[in-house]
């Protein structure tokens, strides 16, 4: 996943378990329908003794994370065939949103 600062203004999108906590995934089956994720964030710990750590984004910079998509669908909901994911970055009260990508599962190796 790449979040990009395209304001004209720094955005600090540091958190206490880094930039990962804004970042929840939507995904459908091959039907379409949703399938029920839990929070990337229900995977970092919820009792931290850390204090939040800036992690500022100037105009134009990146930053970018590698997303295990099927780590956020339960195992029980995990078939073969192709499902749809998007990435939802919160920041306050604002959310952003990637568009829809497909992706086979289970994937073929080259």
């Amino acid at each position: 996943m790449t979040v990009i600062n395209n304001s004209n203004t720094d955005v600090d999108i540091g958190s206490k378990w880094g930039p990962d906590a804004f970042l929840d995934v939507r995904v459908k089956d091959s039907a379409g329908a949703d399938i029920k994720t839990e929070p990337r964030s229900s995977l970092l710990s919820v009792i931290s003794f850390l204090n939040p750590k800036p992690y500022v984004l100037k105009p134009g910079e990146v930053y970018r994370t590698t997303v295990s998509l099927l780590v956020m669908v339960p195992n029980e909901k995990q078939v073969a065939g192709t499902y749809k994911a998007k990435a939802i970055y919160t920041i306050g009260k604002k959310e952003y949103e990637s568009v829809w990508v497909e992706v086979k599962w289970p994937g073929v190796k080259k």
